[in-house]
């Protein structure tokens, strides 16, 4: 019964971020479509630090789904909005705040998490990043029962993914659409009672919030750790380097093994921009210079020939 669902669920959908984004638009056209929408309040963003709202909340309003926007979701009056909506699940993700029992308590089947790792590896705040940076073959998302702890709930649905080259934005959208799918059915046989609830097994491993400084590159490691970490953090926040002085985010990358040579070192071969480093070297595919937009590696060497390049 994907995505062409009889039986209607009352759901309020947390979620903040731009996968969170991803998946209630996949959630939508599968005919998912929650009672409220709970999301981050509005903040200044862009270099006029003007308020502007999480996409979600701009999903929410343009199929005219309610949305709300509290500080503080533990809040004892908004907890009782939410009481009052008698909703049967909650389903959050990449919310970006941790919900109390109370809120855990609200419906009446259950409140349920879909968070983009295999659980119980890479439980936290940056699960895709961790995954790609540390060379992983695979990833996927678990769907399970929330309770008072940070994803240790018990699982109703995990899903393998393979990582490949994918940058974390690619596998963000690959794993929104197929949760997307599953997910009515996944409801469905929660609620009749047709799935049992198992216990997350294995070895858990965290997923730290990326800091500041793991941003830049270092292009004295081997080109696959490179690109691992390039494409961890694309599109967002972006990978830093300097181009000719010049601060740049690098967003899609290719490796070669067979080049070698001084790291750092960029070189220019047949209309395309690599980049050597401790071993191998990597070709880049988009990048954004520092003022503008993002662009492929052809049209930054033809519009913005570098003076340091060979």
């Amino acid at each position: 019964m994907e995505g062409d669902a009889e039986r209607k669920f009352r759901i309020a959908f947390f979620g903040s971020g731009n996968f969170a984004h991803r998946v209630l638009l996949n959630l939508i056209e599968n005919n998912v479509i929650p009672d409220i929408v709970v999301t981050s309040p509005d903040a200044p963003s862009g270099r006029g630090r003007q308020l502007r709202a999480t996409k979600v909340k701009e999903v929410a309003l343009q199929k005219g789904i309610p949305c709300l926007q509290p500080y503080d979701p533990n809040n004892p009056g908004f907890i009782e909005e939410v009481k009052n909506r008698e909703i049967e699940y909650i389903l959050l993700t990449d919310y970006g705040k941790i919900l109390k029992k109370e809120l855990f308590d609200i419906p009446k089947i259950a409140p349920l998490n879909l968070h983009p790792s295999l659980l119980p590896k890479y439980r936290g705040a940056s699960p895709l990043e961790r995954a790609i940076m540390n060379g992983e073959k695979y990833t996927g998302f678990t769907i399970f029962i929330m309770d008072e702890k940070v994803d240790t709930g018990d699982i109703l649905y995990q899903k393998k993914v393979e990582i490949d080259d994918k940058t974390r934005g690619e596998l963000e959208e690959e794993i929104a659409s197929l949760a997307g799918k599953i997910m009515y059915d996944v409801m469905l046989k929660k609620a009749d009672n047709k799935i049992k609830p198992k216990p997350q097994k294995g070895k858990s491993t965290y997923a730290k919030k990326i800091k500041e400084d793991e941003l830049w590159i270092d292009w004295k490691k081997d080109a696959e750790e490179v690109k691992n970490k390039i494409h961890a953090l694309s599109p967002l926040p972006g990978a830093r380097t300097h181009f000719d002085g010049k601060y740049t985010k690098i967003f899609k990358v290719k490796v070669h093994k067979d080049k070698n040579g001084s790291a750092g070192r960029i070189k220019i071969e047949n209309g395309v921009l690599y980049v050597f480093c401790g071993k191998g070297a990597i070709e880049i595919i988009e990048l954004q210079p520092a003022g503008k937009k993002i662009m492929e590696a052809k049209e930054y060497i033809l519009g913005y020939h570098p003076l340091w390049a060979e």
